[in-house]
């Protein structure tokens, strides 16, 4: 017994060192035609979001703030027209038609509805993540859906900054989230990989989404925050493998 207890400290250490998730909902049952995603996502409004919680249900440092979008909806998104709420049929139909390249924001009632770029001022979409650990590596994934948009407006773009100007570009892409046939977007994302947390006041990512022709016509339904676990997780993860199958193979010779 006392032979395997550093092998349990060492499998434990590792195994308590998880990648921390969070999932964002852009509208819930507050908002026009909006609903709120079940269980440990966070569906947001127009207000400030303190201490969002993981995949786990922990609450984080991380806020959500907004900084200007368009009006949210669900209108012709992913299941088609949508009454103000959804009702469970319409979500039922947003579920069905999302694909499994989404991961874990396929969830119909975070797919629904959606916020549009188009904020009557500069036609972009902004908002901040507060509050993220400076220097932390981080995985942001973005999804946005809309049916029967004009032609030229299929691809919304999605781009980090770390100033309040939105001048300090520390990622951006493309994701194809219309399309005039009335087809939607049921199965891609964007990810931005390896985005270095900022040290600016409040440690802030500055987001922000627009159409790539025509700002207006940008969209976002969802989206992922992940923590990408330091190299020294991983080397932890491969030791603590290495002593176990070590292990079991003495025990195997005896």
């Amino acid at each position: 017994m006392k032979k395997i207890l550093p092998l349990l400290a060492l499998i434990g250490l590792a195994a308590g060192s998880p990648a921390q998730e969070v999932l964002i909902d852009f509208g819930n049952d507050t908002t026009f035609r909006g609903v709120t995603s079940p269980g440990n996502w966070n569906s947001v409004a127009f207000g400030y979001a303190a201490d969002l919680i993981d995949t786990e249900g922990n609450a984080t440092t991380i806020d959500w703030a907004p900084a200007g979008f368009g009006g949210t909806d669900s209108f012709n998104s992913i299941a088609g027209a949508t009454s103000n709420p959804p009702t469970a049929g319409e979500i039922s139909a947003a579920q069905s038609a999302l694909g499994g390249s989404l991961g874990l924001l396929a969830v119909g009632q975070a797919a629904i509805d959606f916020y549009r770029s188009d904020n009557g001022t500069t036609g972009v979409g902004r908002f901040q993540l507060q509050q993220v650990q400076a220097g932390q590596l981080y995985n942001l994934t973005f999804y946005g859906t809309k049916q029967f948009v004009p032609a030229g407006n299929e691809q919304t773009r999605y781009s980090v900054f770390d100033d309040e100007l939105y001048t300090n570009l520390l990622g951006t892409g493309l994701l194809t989230t219309g399309t005039t046939d009335g087809t939607g977007n049921p199965n891609s994302v964007l990810t931005l990989e390896n985005l270095v947390g900022p040290s600016n006041a409040n440690n802030i990512f500055y987001i922000q989404w627009e159409g790539a022709n025509d700002s207006t016509w940008g969209f976002i339904n969802s989206m992922s925050i992940e923590a990408v676990p330091e190299p020294s997780t991983y080397a932890l993860l491969a030791l603590a493998g290495a002593a176990f199958a070590g292990y079991r193979l003495r025990r195997g010779l005896r």
